[in-house]
């Protein structure tokens, strides 16, 4: 299940654990992973990397993730977002999607919905381009 080449994907999320599973996940399936605990972070990181695929934090500590969704689809043109949250409920899903996420899951992650997810949004941007 592993991407035809490399590709990066940056993993936002204010919980340690959390970035470790979702990293060793991700490096065990041939992405290349770069993380951070909040969204200031992960827009500078966005500007060094330029990720293929953001999986993002529903609920960060220091801004409100639909803005950060938003400011790292102005780094990357058309890069998905795919919500990671454990606090989902229907209006929130709704406008994050109306913002443009490409995807929301529910927290915990199952590794095969997460996978799966990652390789359709990488398919989706190459489409894209």
């Amino acid at each position: 299940m592993s991407p035809k080449k490399s590709k990066k994907v940056l993993v936002v999320d204010k919980n340690a654990d959390t970035r470790a599973v979702l990293s060793a996940v991700l490096n065990d399936n041939g992405y290349d992973v770069a993380m951070a605990s909040s969204g200031e972070e992960a827009l500078k990181i966005a500007k060094e990397t330029a990720p293929d695929v953001v999986l993002l934090d529903g609920w960060l500590s220091d801004m409100d993730a639909i803005q950060v969704m938003i400011q790292l689809k102005e780094i990357r043109s058309g890069v998905p977002v795919i919500f990671i949250s454990d606090h989902s409920y229907a209006e929130y899903v709704l406008e994050t999607a109306k913002a443009g996420a490409f995807a929301f899951l529910d927290k915990p992650l199952s590794q095969e919905k997460l996978l799966l997810t990652v390789i359709k949004a990488v398919e989706s941007a190459a489409k894209n381009l």
